[in-house]
């Protein structure tokens, strides 16, 4: 009699049925099905002996799929038993029982769907659905994108059609009428293609890109109003856009009934809308693989055969408590280190004592790895995103554009990837708008290919992260980035800068060559956020280019952002850290690689050239410290194409070290950018590269 009980129950059976229909389980789909009609019409407490049975099926049917013992009962079997007992009394009883219980059909057709004003009580049901459909909506934008190189794609096409189906059945039952109505429509739409009663053309590739973008916005919404705790007002775009859905499944549409104004801005990722079939030119998508569903058949046949499959188990654990264990994880490494590097325990002399302490320091080393890796997620969701907005940014240019992404499964922090987004996005931009040429006309008189290509790239490196943007297009005009330079003051007439300080002005805020403001680019105020940002995430960028032929976009990330490899030098007493990421190498000073410069001070010759050398006692005020440089250590740092040496006493080795924040009263000083606790028990600051390299051109301590 506990209708809230009923009612989860309702909903799981729901949800397992569109989940399984997701992955082709038709058997677990069909039974699910049927008891969802039965429950419509019988109260469950009637037949839960056959619901028991039901649910034993079920797991021995999941338990075959891993290679265990099938179930005895077929599914015909199992079918044959969900019967309706005594029909007439069971729904008279069912409906007295279900008199004040809010009914909501999940199959959303012509029905109206009761609205809900609140979502007390059913806040945990919507954040599940907010974050599965954003994972729905991302599959399905990524096999459109599949589907608009190969339309007769299968696999690519059913998968987008499930996604819309999963969503509009869940939608359907919380209530969310708008959501399941344009999932509905959408899945008519595709169902019609599936069928072959129509023509998978630009239209529908078109529209079905906008039904995408626009759940994404409504699934968006969504999630913004759970946290005040009342449903998303309706949206008053909707009815026009299912007008032209249904416009196209009747067929009563035209290029022009499609074809919508509207603008791309800079913060917005609408679909390419006015563009008809004639002026569409070709963008080609290639290394994005339809992830390919398994049908129920073939995996009857693996059960058949005892194929034994490990099925991965997962757990969702909440954002915080994980960030909590990998802190305390770096909290007992510090411990460790302290420990086992004691005056007090050395002193001890005992093997055995130091066989186990660095048994512990094993175990210690290998929980870190284990729970960095935990914060470890591929960036493949990131990349599908950019795939889908050059797709855009093609169409809306009018350039035809080959996109190639490999390393789509390479792995990194997950703030990382949730933070890296924005910079490629601006980059990305950049890339269509100002390196591809305007035109096939253009590209063919500069003997290249019509079609312009955009590569995107990740790999691992030296214990780093590698993320390349490369196209074959104009490449950088270096005379213009100087005589724009030159105009703003950023550098003086007659001052000769190398090529990658030239690169490097494009970073500055405001800076841009642009001839004209697009909808796209040219204001100037994308690549200095996108080296701030990146810079946030202690990584940096690297410009390769050659005019007339490309540019390659290089950015480098630590793996993650609570460990780096630090070098740990001495000055004086105190102890400071060089993250290895911009050290190019370290070196004892000779006498004569020393001089002084007028206004530019002591200099160091490297590599041919002088580099300003930046004594760190001097900068820290520390005193005890070596004076005579050829008696010291210095390590020669880089930054945005500029190179320092960091005079220091001492080089104490590399290590691995745990982050920890500055208190407000020193956050924000130029040259140091974190702090640590040493093996000691004292604590050392992290320089910040970056900043010493800023105040070294500045001239000023």
């Amino acid at each position: 009699d506990d209708e809230g009980k009923f009612s989860d129950f309702k909903r799981l059976i729901h949800t397992l049925k569109g989940e399984s229909a997701l992955m082709g389980l038709s058997d677990v789909e069909k039974l699910c099905h049927k008891i969802e009609d039965l429950l419509n019409k019988v109260n469950p407490g009637q037949i839960v002996d056959i619901l028991l049975e039901v649910k034993d099926w079920l797991r021995s049917t999941f338990d075959a799929y891993s290679g265990k013992k099938p179930p005895l009962l077929t599914i015909e079997q199992i079918l044959e038993k969900l019967v309706v007992p005594d029909e007439k009394s069971v729904i008279k009883e069912f409906k007295k029982r279900t008199e004040n219980l809010e009914q909501i059909e999940p199959e959303i057709a012509d029905e109206e769907v009761q609205e809900k004003s609140s979502i007390e009580g059913d806040i945990d049901l919507l954040t599940d659905f907010v974050s599965e459909s954003n994972d729905h909506l991302e599959t399905a934008d990524q096999q459109m994108l599949v589907l608009e190189t190969e339309p007769k794609n299968e696999d690519a096409l059913n998968s987008v059609f499930r996604a819309f189906h999963t969503i509009k059945g869940v939608a359907g039952f919380l209530g969310l009428k708008d959501i399941g109505l344009l999932a509905h429509d959408a899945e008519n739409l595709l169902d019609r293609v599936r069928k072959g009663e129509l023509v998978l053309d630009s239209d529908v590739i078109d529209i079905t890109f906008e039904v995408l973008d626009k759940m994404k916005n409504m699934i968006s919404d969504l999630g913004s109003a759970i946290a005040k705790g009342s449903l998303p007002t309706q949206d008053g775009s909707l009815p026009e856009l299912i007008k032209r859905i249904n416009d196209l499944v009747s067929g009563n549409h035209s290029n022009e009934d499609v074809g919508v104004s509207g603008n791309l801005s800079e913060k917005s990722q609408e679909p390419v809308k006015n563009i008809t079939e004639s002026n569409i030119s070709g963008i080609e998508v290639n290394k994005i693989t339809a992830r390919k569903q398994p049908t129920s058949t073939s995996l009857q046949k693996s059960v058949s055969s005892n194929a034994t499959v490990k099925l991965k188990e997962t757990l969702k654990v909440d954002a915080e408590r994980l960030d909590l264990l990998v802190d305390t994880i770096g909290e007992l490494v510090i411990s460790e280190s302290m420990i086992s590097q004691s005056e007090e325990i050395r002193s001890i002399g005992s093997a055995n004592l130091f066989k186990q302490i660095a048994r512990l320091d094993k175990i210690t080393r290998d929980l870190q790895d284990m729970g960095t890796s935990l914060r470890m997620i591929p960036i493949r969701a990131t990349f599908q995103k950019i795939a889908r907005l050059v797709r855009d940014l093609s169409k809306k240019a009018n350039k035809p554009i080959e996109f190639v992404m490999t390393g789509e499964d390479t792995e990194l922090d997950k703030t990382v990837v949730d933070k890296i987004g924005d910079p490629l996005v601006h980059m990305m931009r950049n890339c269509v708008d100002h390196g591809i040429e305007a035109s096939p006309v253009e590209r063919r008189e500069a003997g290249k290919p019509e079609i312009g290509k955009i590569n995107l790239r990740a790999f691992h490196s030296g214990g780093n992260i590698y993320i390349e943007v490369e196209d074959d297009g104009r490449g950088l005009d270096r005379d213009a980035i100087l005589a724009k330079a030159r105009e703003r003051g950023i550098i003086k007439n007659g001052e000769i800068l190398t090529d990658n300080e030239v690169w490097n002005l494009i970073f500055e805020a405001g800076f841009s060559t642009a001839k004209e403001v697009t909808e796209v680019s040219g204001r100037g105020v994308g690549m200095d956020v996108v080296r701030r940002n990146i810079e946030s995430l202690r990584g940096r960028v690297e410009i390769r280019s050659e005019k007339g032929k490309g540019s390659i976009f290089t950015i480098i990330l630590p793996l993650t952002l609570a460990i780096i490899d630090g070098m740990v030098i001495g000055v004086g007493v105190e102890r400071y850290i060089i993250p290895t990421l911009s050290v190019i190498t370290s070196l004892r000073p000779q006498a004569e690689d020393l001089s002084t410069v007028l206004n530019r001070g002591e200099m160091l010759s490297f590599q041919g050239e002088l580099i300003p050398m930046f004594r760190l006692s001097n900068f820290f005020n520390i005193e005890g410290t070596e004076n005579n440089p050829t008696q010291g250590i210095v390590i020669v740092v880089e930054s945005d194409g500029h190179r320092v040496g960091l005079l220091a006493d001492t080089l104490l080795g590399q290590q691995q070290i745990v982050i920890k924040s500055l208190s407000e009263s020193v956050h924000g000083i130029l040259g140091i950018s974190g702090g640590t606790i040493m093996s000691d028990g004292r604590v050392g600051l992290i320089l910040d590269v970056d900043g010493l390299v800023k105040i070294s051109k500045e001239g000023s301590r």
